[in-house]
């Protein structure tokens, strides 16, 4: 079965080759995910499904929304007020409205500010997005401000501790000092040392804990459940060392504090409660 990423992207391609209607290609993407298509946000929803109980009124924001895939299956989910910001436009309004997603669905972010105003959402999520943020202090209160008591902000992200680096596709040059990272980037990624340091900000677990509670109450972790359910198709690092690691935590008792251990050394994820 295609992934419901892609199966969207071919019924998009051919409404704007005009062999199809948008509509119609609207209507075929939402079918399409609610027949089960795979996602990789469908972790993601199915725990907002768990916590709101298919509240449809619940509002959500995508902070860092990309190309707004996320929202998307939230739509097509019934989380019709979804919406979604990033500092830079990959993301088309105009597109969406045409496929019966909504209007004005999506929002630049300007000067580091989420432009709607407090208490405004329900549920936050951050699907790799803080590792590309310098003002952490900034992102963290932002988040709060448009939060309501006791909103939840989702935030699944790369951190320091990560043996192999997604982005740089580069093993362990990220655990050194910045100078250090440059010289060996340019030696290993094709990306380069001065791209990567000004695109990556790589931080601890221990440290977005600290950063983060300075503007929420309380911060849950689900790394090892998210570890425990995480789908081949989304792993990025080397599958024979998933596929070792995955039959080391199927071992009754002892895997159990296996998945502990690499709790340590995986992308985190953490729910943060206003």
């Amino acid at each position: 079965m295609k992934s419901f990423e892609k199966l969207a992207s071919e019924k998009i391609k051919l409404a704007q080759e005009g062999k199809i209607s948008f509509t119609e290609a609207g209507n075929l993407i939402r079918q399409y995910y609610n027949e089960g298509a795979w996602s990789p946000y469908r972790y993601t929803i199915n725990q907002i499904i768990n916590l709101y109980k298919k509240d449809f009124e619940t509002r959500i924001y995508d902070y860092g929304c990309g190309t707004g895939r996320l929202v998307m299956a939230l739509k097509c989910a019934g989380f019709n007020y979804s919406y979604g910001g990033d500092v830079v436009q990959k993301f088309d309004n105009e597109l969406f409205d045409k496929l019966g997603f909504g209007k004005d669905t999506f929002t630049i972010i300007k000067n580091d500010k989420i432009p709607f105003s407090n208490n405004s959402f329900d549920v936050l999520a951050s699907n790799e997005v803080i590792e590309h943020v310098f003002d952490h202090d900034n992102y963290y209160a932002e988040a709060s401000r448009v939060l309501i008591k006791n909103g939840i902000f989702i935030v699944h992200a790369p951190q320091r501790l990560q043996p192999f680096d997604t982005h740089s596709r580069c093993w362990f040059i990220h655990y050194f000092p910045k100078k250090t990272r440059e010289i060996l980037w340019n030696q290993f990624s094709s990306q380069g040392g001065k791209f990567l340091n000004n695109y990556l900000n790589l931080k601890t677990v221990n440290y977005h804990k600290k950063t983060s509670l300075k503007y929420f109450e309380r911060i849950h972790f689900y790394t090892q459940n998210k570890i425990l359910a995480k789908n081949f198709r989304i792993y990025k690092g080397n599958n024979f060392l998933r596929n070792i690691a995955d039959k080391l935590m199927k071992i009754p008792f002892f895997g159990n504090y296996v998945s502990k251990i690499f709790v340590l050394f995986s992308s985190t994820e953490f729910h943060l409660i206003k």
